[in-house]
């Protein structure tokens, strides 16, 4: 899922200092058109590589900034080719990617840039599934969902329905990210239409209006939350509780009274029983989808205008919450089935893009989407919820993993490469390859970062490590 960008909570600083001026935006984009290069790449950043403007909380910074990284690289796909980021936060619903073959490190022209594309207004990220990108859009008059090549960008089709833009004090379009399921591709409007179209066609299978065929609300800011494919169920964050849809359908098979949030559906296991999570307007849920969406427990949680819009991230037996507006963030351990209340802080206050939990430490920024000032990136333990580090000005962004490493999209379309060291920030490269604004998380597959504008300029980096080059005595043979 791409969490809904709510409106910004008013401020009175001068927070904006740093922000670029917005990329131009078209009424009407040409969904596939040429696209320019926006800003220029730029490789060279005070500090790079160390842990500048920043000390490790405890912690001598020299010892801190030879310290090894804490957490494990995970075991890589069998097959590179089969890595995939098929729904909103990836395979494993964590924003997290086994992939380890990439290379960490830009030269000084910054990293390969694949191929950019334009695809009109939206805060949906992006899946990867069987080397296509699937995202949605508006174009001025309808919500689409577009398909490009991988590897080309080029578009292969896209798909739409009549669709006002719904924007405010941002660009607006769809904010749900399409989660591709055995060929075919499931997605959610604003206003509720659901979908299911043909992963390679885009032909359309079936569609429903959710608020007419149920009578659910969408919440202040349109319905965000992706949809979560559990058997033969299409999970939504819809209804204080969510609501569930057949996924050769689109017949509700159970729904929940009341407005949720704009979080997407996690699923964990209880008991051996799958389970979802819903961060619901003001709780969070556990229900069971195999009888009826059934409330297990719920903790109240609430939060200004209502706005709970991070995913909560199951670590092991726990879960972590968080939100912004001031909210902060707060750690439950299941026992019996049952939530126990570990611990509460502000250490991380998370507005719509949630963060990820690698080892015994969660990364994130905190803070709203109100300007680069007021936004830190942070690691904080799992434990106690007390912040190993800050670094100032970050800006807001979204965050994800790979092999063990990190990777940052500002909101100004900066990506950045940082080691997920609890002891202190360590950045390994920097380049800025998108204009802003960027409140849509990245995706990664295959070695690729795609990424995106709310405007719609769509870009692939490549992180891919370059193949050796041939000794010229095996070419000569070779010839």
């Amino acid at each position: 899922m791409q969490m809904t960008p709510p409106e910004p909570e008013p401020t009175t600083s001068n927070a904006t200092a740093d922000a670029t001026p917005a990329e131009e935006n078209p009424e009407r984009p040409n969904v596939g058109a040429p696209m320019s290069t926006p800003a220029p790449l730029i490789p060279d950043r005070p500090g790079l590589g160390g842990s500048s403007e920043m000390a490790a909380l405890g912690m001598d910074p020299v010892a801190a900034r030879n310290a090894p990284p804490g957490v494990p690289v995970p075991k890589p796909p069998k097959d590179p080719r089969s890595a995939t980021w098929n729904r909103w936060r990836g395979p494993h619903h964590n924003g997290i990617s086994h992939e380890t073959d990439w290379i960490s490190e830009f030269p000084r022209s910054g990293p390969r840039i694949l191929w950019r594309q334009r695809i009109g207004v939206g805060f949906s990220s992006l899946s990867v599934a069987d080397e296509r990108v699937y995202t949605m859009s508006h174009d001025g008059r309808r919500d689409l969902v577009v398909c490009m090549h991988a590897e080309s960008g080029k578009v292969l089709w896209s798909s739409g329905y009549p669709a006002e833009l719904a924007g405010g004090k941002y660009e607006g379009g769809p904010s749900a990210t399409p989660t591709v399921h055995q060929g075919r591709v499931y997605t959610l409007g604003k206003d509720g239409q659901l979908l299911c179209l043909d992963a390679r066609t885009g032909k359309t299978h079936w569609t429903r209006k959710i608020t007419e065929l149920t009578g659910i609300k969408p919440p202040t800011y349109g319905f965000a939350g992706s949809p979560l494919i559990l058997g033969d169920q299409v999970i939504l964050n819809a209804g204080a509780a969510g609501s569930a849809f057949h996924k050769d359908t689109g017949k509700p098979i159970w729904t929940s009274r009341g407005v949720g949030g704009y979080a997407s559906p996690v699923p964990f296991q209880l008991g051996g029983r799958p389970t979802v999570l819903i961060f619901g307007q003001r709780n969070l849920i556990a229900v069971d989808p195999a009888s009826s969406g059934r409330s297990l427990w719920g903790h109240p949680w609430k939060t200004k205008d209502d706005v709970n819009a991070a995913d909560p991230i199951i670590v092991r037996d726990r879960i972590f919450a968080s939100s912004g507006y001031g909210a902060g963030c707060a750690m439950f351990q299941l026992i019996n089935g049952v939530p126990r209340h570990i611990w509460q802080t502000k250490a991380l206050r998370s507005h719509f893009n949630p963060g990820v939990a690698l080892g015994n430490f969660i990364y994130g920024i905190d803070g709203q989407a109100t300007g680069r000032a007021n936004n830190s990136l942070v690691c904080v333990n799992l434990a106690t919820g007390k912040r190993m580090w800050e670094r100032h000005r970050f800006g807001f962004g979204s965050l994800i993993a790979a092999g063990g490493r990190l990777i940052a999209l500002t909101e100004l379309g900066e990506l950045i490469i940082i080691e997920a060291n609890p002891h202190a920030y360590t950045e390994l490269a920097y380049a800025r390859v998108l204009g802003n604004r960027c409140w849509s998380s990245p995706a990664f597959s295959g070695g690729r970062v795609f990424a995106r504008t709310g405007k719609g300029s769509v870009v692939c980096v490549d992180l891919r490590p370059e193949e050796p080059e041939a000794p010229a005595v095996a070419k000569a043979a070779g010839q």
